[in-house]
């Protein structure tokens, strides 16, 4: 894009002019810079790095100290709107997905990453990412979203941890996936451009222990020990395990504990009377 269009568009006022004429890309995050890139920053100290990564033009509320007068300085009342302006006129790469709040989270035990719900922090991901998630349709009525289409078959409930399920017609046999995330997997199947490893899933952190507290396998288990943070999904488990918090180990069945993972263990190694 011609730089004198580019100000016009976003609605910005000239601190410096310079003459340079085209403009290759736009971004917020300051890795992803690239020569003859605009960079919208309100740091002065980033603004400056930019320019030495090759920035043409550096947009901001802000009037810095121009550094370099063969950069384009820009002024903009706000960020945001300016930024909401350029997607509205330049194409948006990705494809963007609306998912509930639990699968969101399901995604991120995947180690994929979600919008953040703010533009100043999603512009980047929106028009260089192949594909995006959030879980906020107001956020998104600007854009055309896709809510996946998905089904999904239990065949066998064999415990809280691991089911066979039918995803999206195809056969997973005993597949670790706990029963409260069966829906969120099924919609996250159905994005291929995910491409899922199911043989290799742990969704839920967790310990089975003997009668003595010795950590064992799931079939020689006699309580189980969730190591959970997340509200929402503690909120699922308790639908349907009779889970308590504790701060010591208890003979209880199903039981939460928030505190040090890593002393916790290591107190089960040490003492096999249990906790302090």
């Amino acid at each position: 894009m011609q730089i004198c269009n580019f100000k016009e568009l976003i609605n910005a006022k000239v601190i410096n002019p310079s003459n340079l004429s085209r403009l290759d890309g736009y971004c917020i995050n300051l890795a992803n810079v690239k020569k003859a890139y605009a960079f919208f920053t309100d740091d002065e100290e980033q603004a400056l790095e930019a320019i030495k990564n090759g920035a043409y033009a550096i947009v901001s509320t802000k009037i810095f100290k121009i550094q370099d007068k063969d950069v384009e300085y820009l002024q903009v009342n706000d960020l945001e709107k300016s930024l909401k302006r350029l997607l509205d006129f330049i194409d948006i790469k990705a494809k963007v997905y609306l998912l509930d709040d639990l699968s969101i989270e399901c995604l991120k035990r995947l180690n994929y990453k979600a919008l953040e719900n703010n533009l100043l922090k999603d512009f980047d991901s929106l028009i260089n990412d192949d594909f995006v998630f959030s879980n906020c349709s107001n956020y998104l009525k600007d854009f055309d979203f896709i809510e996946p289409r998905y089904t999904f078959e239990v065949l066998k409930n064999s415990s809280f941890f691991y089911q066979d399920l039918i995803l999206n017609n195809e056969y997973f046999p005993n597949v670790f996936i706990p029963v409260i995330f069966t829906n969120a997997m099924a919609k996250l199947h159905a994005i291929k451009e995910l491409n899922i490893n199911f043989s290799n899933i742990k969704l839920l952190d967790y310990v089975f222990l003997n009668e003595f507290n010795d950590i064992v396998k799931m079939n020689e288990a006699y309580k189980v020990v969730f190591f959970e943070h997340n509200d929402l999904v503690i909120n699922e488990i308790k639908k349907h395990l009779d889970l308590i918090k504790i701060t010591n180990i208890k003979s209880h069945k199903y039981m939460l504990y928030q505190a040090d993972k890593a002393k916790f263990l290591k107190t089960l190694e040490d003492d096999s009377e249990g906790l302090f």
